[in-house]
Protein backbone atom coordinates (compact mmCIF):
# COMPACT_ATOMS: atom_id res chain seq x y z
CA UNK A 1 0.00 0.00 0.00
CA UNK A 2 1.59 3.53 -1.05
CA UNK A 3 1.98 6.02 1.88
CA UNK A 4 3.24 9.18 0.71
CA UNK A 5 4.10 11.84 3.80
CA UNK A 6 4.34 15.52 3.92
CA UNK A 7 6.88 17.23 5.50
CA UNK A 8 4.47 20.87 7.18
CA UNK A 9 7.86 22.95 6.75
CA UNK A 10 9.28 21.58 3.89
CA UNK A 11 6.33 21.22 1.81
CA UNK A 12 6.01 17.52 0.71
CA UNK A 13 8.30 14.61 0.57
CA UNK A 14 5.90 12.93 -2.24
CA UNK A 15 5.82 14.86 -5.66
CA UNK A 16 2.12 14.15 -5.69
CA UNK A 17 0.99 15.82 -2.31
CA UNK A 18 1.41 19.40 -1.76
CA UNK A 19 0.76 21.23 1.53
CA UNK A 20 -0.45 24.82 -0.01
CA UNK A 21 -2.03 26.13 3.48
CA UNK A 22 -1.27 25.55 7.03
CA UNK A 23 -3.87 26.77 9.96
CA UNK A 24 -3.06 26.24 13.93
CA UNK A 25 -3.32 22.21 12.78
CA UNK A 26 -5.34 22.05 9.49
CA UNK A 27 -3.87 21.67 6.37
CA UNK A 28 -5.29 22.65 3.18
CA UNK A 29 -3.48 19.82 0.67
CA UNK A 30 -3.38 19.55 -3.66
CA UNK A 31 -2.84 16.61 -5.10
CA UNK A 32 -0.98 16.35 -8.03
CA UNK A 33 -2.08 12.93 -9.82
CA UNK A 34 -1.59 12.06 -13.06
CA UNK A 35 -4.25 10.00 -14.39
CA UNK A 36 -3.82 7.33 -17.04
CA UNK A 37 -5.64 6.92 -19.40
CA UNK A 38 -6.38 10.68 -19.72
CA UNK A 39 -9.95 10.50 -20.25
CA UNK A 40 -10.29 8.98 -16.73
CA UNK A 41 -10.15 12.30 -15.04
CA UNK A 42 -12.92 14.15 -17.33
CA UNK A 43 -15.09 12.16 -15.15
CA UNK A 44 -13.92 13.47 -11.94
CA UNK A 45 -14.56 16.84 -9.93
CA UNK A 46 -11.60 18.04 -9.90
CA UNK A 47 -12.36 20.32 -6.99
CA UNK A 48 -13.94 17.87 -5.00
CA UNK A 49 -10.69 15.45 -5.64
CA UNK A 50 -8.70 17.98 -3.95
CA UNK A 51 -7.03 18.42 -7.89
CA UNK A 52 -8.21 21.67 -8.64
CA UNK A 53 -7.94 23.21 -5.14
CA UNK A 54 -6.58 22.10 -1.46
CA UNK A 55 -8.95 20.51 0.49
CA UNK A 56 -8.88 20.99 3.81
CA UNK A 57 -7.38 18.35 6.41
CA UNK A 58 -8.64 18.98 9.68
CA UNK A 59 -6.49 18.25 13.03
CA UNK A 60 -6.13 14.67 13.84
CA UNK A 61 -9.16 13.24 11.77
CA UNK A 62 -8.65 11.49 8.68
CA UNK A 63 -10.26 12.73 5.21
CA UNK A 64 -11.35 10.34 2.96
CA UNK A 65 -11.19 11.29 -1.08
CA UNK A 66 -13.07 9.26 -3.03
CA UNK A 67 -11.91 9.73 -6.62
CA UNK A 68 -15.23 8.03 -8.81
CA UNK A 69 -14.01 7.15 -12.15
CA UNK A 70 -16.89 5.59 -13.44
CA UNK A 71 -19.86 7.54 -11.91
CA UNK A 72 -21.47 9.15 -15.44
CA UNK A 73 -21.49 5.74 -17.16
CA UNK A 74 -25.06 5.15 -17.28
CA UNK A 75 -25.90 8.81 -17.89
CA UNK A 76 -22.98 8.41 -21.00
CA UNK A 77 -24.10 4.89 -22.12
CA UNK A 78 -27.52 6.39 -22.72
CA UNK A 79 -26.47 9.42 -24.40
CA UNK A 80 -23.98 8.15 -26.99
CA UNK A 81 -24.33 3.90 -26.80
CA UNK A 82 -21.06 3.51 -25.68
CA UNK A 83 -18.77 4.35 -23.04
CA UNK A 84 -15.83 3.29 -20.97
CA UNK A 85 -15.83 1.22 -17.88
CA UNK A 86 -12.66 2.16 -15.56
CA UNK A 87 -10.98 -0.22 -13.30
CA UNK A 88 -11.07 -0.16 -10.19
CA UNK A 89 -13.89 2.07 -10.37
CA UNK A 90 -13.16 3.72 -7.38
CA UNK A 91 -10.12 4.95 -5.43
CA UNK A 92 -9.88 6.13 -1.83
CA UNK A 93 -7.33 8.65 -0.74
CA UNK A 94 -6.94 9.07 3.21
CA UNK A 95 -5.22 11.60 4.17
CA UNK A 96 -4.36 12.30 7.89
CA UNK A 97 -1.71 13.72 10.43
CA UNK A 98 0.94 11.40 11.64
CA UNK A 99 0.05 12.03 15.79
CA UNK A 100 2.54 14.29 17.44
CA UNK A 101 4.85 14.59 14.22
CA UNK A 102 4.79 17.20 11.07
CA UNK A 103 3.65 14.12 8.24
CA UNK A 104 0.98 13.63 6.38
CA UNK A 105 0.20 10.15 6.16
CA UNK A 106 -1.54 9.70 2.18
CA UNK A 107 -2.85 6.05 1.70
CA UNK A 108 -4.34 5.14 -1.40
CA UNK A 109 -6.87 2.15 -1.69
CA UNK A 110 -6.29 0.21 -4.02
CA UNK A 111 -2.88 0.74 -4.59
CA UNK A 112 -3.00 2.08 -8.27
CA UNK A 113 -0.69 5.33 -7.45
CA UNK A 114 2.54 5.22 -7.91
CA UNK A 115 5.54 7.38 -5.95
CA UNK A 116 5.68 9.88 -8.46
CA UNK A 117 1.71 10.43 -8.66
CA UNK A 118 1.00 8.31 -11.81
CA UNK A 119 -2.73 6.82 -10.86
CA UNK A 120 -2.81 3.96 -13.57
CA UNK A 121 -6.64 2.38 -14.40
CA UNK A 122 -7.40 -0.64 -17.29
CA UNK A 123 -10.67 0.00 -18.91
CA UNK A 124 -13.30 -2.10 -21.02
CA UNK A 125 -15.15 -0.44 -23.43
CA UNK A 126 -19.15 -0.98 -23.06
CA UNK A 127 -21.21 -0.97 -26.54
CA UNK A 128 -25.31 -1.11 -26.83
CA UNK A 129 -27.12 0.30 -30.22
CA UNK A 130 -25.71 3.19 -31.83
CA UNK A 131 -28.42 6.27 -32.12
Amino acid sequence: MLCGCANLERGTQASWVEVERVSMSDKCVRLHLQVEPPQAVMRLDRNAACMARCCWVYGDKPTVITLDFNSSVAREFGETGNTAVFTPGKVNITIGTLLGTGYLRVKAIPDVISRDGTLKLSYEGMFGNSR
